[in-house]
C-alpha cells in the first residue's frame, strides 16, 4: 500500500517532466529494498528428529516373509445369506395393548354390539383378508396385529371382507 501511495505522489511530477522516468525506478526500488528488509522475519526453528538408538539387537529385527493371498479358484455362483429365521408366532391376548385397540376377541359371539355397532356375527378372522393361515388350523396369523396369531372364530375392527 505504501508503494502505491509513493507512486501517486510522484506521478504528477513525472507528468511534468519534473523527474525523469530514470530517477523514479530509482527511489522506487530503493523503497522496495529497504521495506523488504525491515519486514524480514527471522526463519522458524526446525525441529529436531528423535535420535534414534545406537544399538539394534539382529534379534529384535525380523524380515516379513510374503505370504501367499488366497485366490478364489473360480468364481463359485455367490449363495445369498439364508434370512434369519422368523420367530414363532405369539397367540395374542385380548388384553394387548395393540389387541385392546383394535377392539379384538377370541369370539366373534361375545363382541359387544354396543360398542360396535358396525360388527355382525359373520365377520370372522377366517373370513377376514388380514388374516393369513393355509393349513386350516384355528389360530393364524393377522398382519394387522404384528402377524401375532389370532383365533380363527376372532373378530377385531379391522376387518375387510376376503374376496370371494
Amino acid at each position: 500500500m505504501n508503494n502505491r501511495r509513493s507512486f501517486l505522489k510522484l506521478l504528477p511530477l513525472l507528468a511534468a517532466g519534473v523527474m525523469a522516468p530514470r530517477v523514479f525506478a530509482e527511489t522506487t526500488t530503493a523503497k522496495k529494498t529497504t521495506t523488504a528488509t525491515a519486514k524480514k522475519a527471522t526463519p522458524p526453528k526446525k525441529a529436531t528428529p528423535a535420535k534414534k538408538p545406537a544399538t539394534v539387537k539382529k534379534a529384535a529385527v525380523k524380515k516379513a516373509t510374503p505370504t501367499k493371498k488366497a485366490v478364489p479358484k473360480k468364481a463359485a455362483a455367490k449363495k445369498s445369506p439364508e434370512p434369519a429365521p422368523k420367530p414363532a408366532p405369539v397367540k395374542v391376548k385380548e388384553s394387548d395393548p395393540p389387541a385392546a385397540a383394535l377392539g379384538y376377541r377370541h369370539d366373534t359371539l361375545l363382541v359387544d354390539v354396543e360398542k360396535y355397532p358396525t360388527h355382525r356375527p359373520t365377520q370372522i378372522c377366517r373370513n377376514c383378508i388380514l388374516y393369513q393361515n393355509k393349513s386350516g388350523a384355528t389360530w393364524g396369523e393377522c398382519s394387522a396385529l404384528s402377524n401375532h396369531q389370532v383365533n380363527a372364530n376372532g373378530w377385531c375392527k379391522a376387518y375387510v371382507q376376503r374376496p370371494v
